[in-house]
């Protein structure tokens, strides 16, 4: 059993200036200017049980999370506060056969947090003609994950996993027909399924 706390704050300060080349002085572009405030606050407690009856063993655990983002947007005075709490169980049965034949299958919820730079809806510029844009409704991914792994002589493992995406956080592209901008945005997804074998 445990908790953890964690703290987050990250500040961006970007600030685009033109020239005018006939006077010499420097004007502020307010479309390429802003100051971006993030802070995140995650606490948890978790508990994990785990026991062993001859061939088969069991672990059982939860985590509690309570999340809370503040962001603000100073150049519009714009920004959000966000408060919630999630659980997320696990467990796990793994059955020895004989030394030769393992078995094991599991499932965990899990979740992904949009980062700061997800949010940051401020237009960043990686060439002339590729931009970056966060995206400031974003709200967390979360994926519930089952497997099933079989083990030959604990070298040979065949993997079997299904996981289901709910918000499914997808980076998109966007070209605007007349300037020929490439904007990369991020969004959500209602849900997405993914299955796995490996060997």
């Amino acid at each position: 059993t445990g908790i953890k706390h964690s703290y987050q704050e990250m500040l961006s300060d970007y600030n685009l200036q033109n020239k005018n080349y006939i006077t010499g002085v420097y004007s502020i572009d307010s479309t390429y200017t802003d100051i971006y405030n993030y802070i995140q606050n995650v606490s948890a407690g978790y508990l994990n049980l785990s026991k062993t009856y001859k061939k088969i063993s069991f672990q059982a655990g939860v985590r509690g999370e309570n999340t809370i983002i503040h962001t603000l947007s100073k150049s519009n005075n714009s920004g959000f506060n966000r408060q919630y709490f999630n659980i997320f169980p696990l467990m796990s049965i793994d059955y020895k056969k004989s030394d030769n034949h393992n078995f094991s299958i599991s499932y965990n919820k899990r979740v992904t947090r949009p980062d700061y730079n997800l949010f940051n809806p401020f237009i960043k510029f990686n060439s002339l003609l590729s931009t970056f844009k966060g995206n400031p409704n974003l709200i967390p991914e979360y994926s519930h994950d089952a497997n099933f792994t079989y083990s030959y002589k604990t070298w040979m493992n065949h993997s079997f996993t299904f996981s289901r995406t709910t918000n499914n956080l997808l980076l998109y592209n966007a070209i605007n027909d007349s300037s020929k901008l490439n904007v990369t945005s991020v969004v959500n997804l209602k849900w997405a399924d993914f299955y796995n074998y490996s060997l």
